[in-house]
């Protein structure tokens, strides 16, 4: 027999949940003395108070606790996280992956408080631009946001990269114009090999 947090909920061709076919003989009891044929929707234990075997723990709440500790865990791992040293894009979507998942079970997430866990969890680099979205006096949305700190991930990723060509155009110069090829090829002092293409 499947246990609780592995069942799949299916129905079967006459649209009758297989979960509820599979525990109403064992597990359920019905408060209904009506035949659970009288109506093609009328199930005994949709009038029955869900006590399952072992001790009257209800279905119900069961599920009802289960959905509550999604929820509390759901909601510390919004407001707990951070950017870190990833990408952009995957903090992002990691948040978004959070509040749509809440979003789901019930608990949707206002887009003002998501843009603000969202600024709280970057790290010190995005400083000015926090300080620039918090203090605008118009509305924007999550999706500017995100545009603008994809942008501003950019432009700090553009500023923090090291120019080779740089290295490259002092190397070259460092190389005396009066030497020929030929004397590169034949001493050892000054030999580079040519990168072959």
């Amino acid at each position: 027999m499947p246990s609780l947090s592995s069942l799949t909920i299916t129905t079967t061709s006459s649209g009758r949940p297989r979960w509820k076919m599979h525990f109403s003989p064992m597990a359920l009891k019905s408060s209904s003395k009506e035949p659970s044929h009288a109506h093609p929707r009328n199930y005994p234990w949709e009038k029955s108070t869900l006590n399952s075997c072992n001790g009257g723990v209800s279905i119900e709440w069961i599920f009802s606790a289960s959905s509550k500790a999604r929820i509390m865990q759901l909601c510390l791992e919004f407001q707990t996280a951070k950017k870190g040293v990833g990408f952009m894009l995957e903090y992002i979507l990691r948040i978004k992956t959070i509040s749509d998942n809440l979003a789901a079970i019930g608990e949707p997430i206002k887009d003002r408080d998501h843009i603000l866990q969202f600024l709280g969890g970057l790290g010190p680099e995005y400083n000015s631009i926090v300080a620039s979205l918090t203090t605008r006096e118009d509305d924007f949305s999550l999706h500017s946001v995100h545009n603008i700190l994809l942008m501003h991930e950019q432009r700090l990723n553009h500023q923090h990269t090291p120019p080779t060509d740089l290295y490259f155009a002092v190397h070259m110069a460092a190389i005396p114009n009066s030497v020929s090829p030929h004397t590169f090829s034949n001493s050892h002092s000054w030999y580079h090999p040519r990168p072959l293409h």
